[in-house]
C-alpha cells in the first residue's frame, strides 16, 4: 500500500518495469518547462523583429513560425504524458479530474497550431516581403530635396 492524499491505494506493479508512472510525470513537468522558455524566445524575438529593420520583417517570420512549431510539440508532449498517465494509471481513483493547467496546456497548443498555420500561409504567400518591398520602392520614387 502506498499512501496518497487521505487515503491508500495498492501498487502490484514492479517499480522497475518499463516507463512508469514518475518517469512520465517528470518528462511532462520538463517539457512543460523547456516550453516556457521557448514561449518566452519566441516573444522576445517577435519584439526584436517587430523593431527591426525591413529585412527582419521579410524574413523574421520564419524564425517566429520555428519556435511557434517547437513550443506547440512541447506543449502536446507535456498535456498527453499527462492524459496518458491519468488515463492509464491505477494511483487516480474514479472521480478524479485533471486540473485547469492540462486544460490550458491543451489550448495552448490549439492556438498555437491555428497562429502557426495563420504565420506560414502569410509567408508563403508574400504578405510580408510584399508590404516592405513596396514601401521600399514607394521610397525610391522620391527625389532628395536640395
Amino acid at each position: 500500500m502506498a499512501p496518497l492524499g487521505g487515503g491508500t491505494v495498492r501498487v502490484d506493479e514492479d517499480g522497475r518495469a518499463g516507463f512508469g508512472f514518475c518517469e512520465q510525470w517528470n518528462t511532462a513537468a520538463y517539457t512543460a518547462q523547456l516550453s516556457v522558455v521557448v514561449g518566452v524566445l519566441n516573444i522576445f524575438s517577435t519584439f526584436v523583429i517587430l523593431l527591426g529593420n525591413s529585412y527582419r520583417h521579410a524574413h523574421g517570420w520564419k524564425i517566429c513560425a520555428g519556435l511557434l512549431a517547437i513550443h506547440a510539440f512541447f506543449q502536446s508532449v507535456a498535456w498527453i504524458l499527462i492524459v496518458n498517465v491519468f488515463n492509464q494509471d491505477g494511483r487516480f481513483y474514479f472521480g478524479s479530474r485533471l486540473s485547469t493547467a492540462t486544460y490550458v496546456s491543451i489550448a495552448t497548443t490549439i492556438v498555437d497550431l491555428l497562429l502557426l498555420t495563420a504565420l506560414v500561409a502569410a509567408g508563403f504567400t508574400g504578405i510580408f516581403a510584399s508590404s516592405s518591398s513596396t514601401a521600399a520602392q514607394d521610397r525610391s520614387d522620391y527625389e532628395r530635396i536640395q
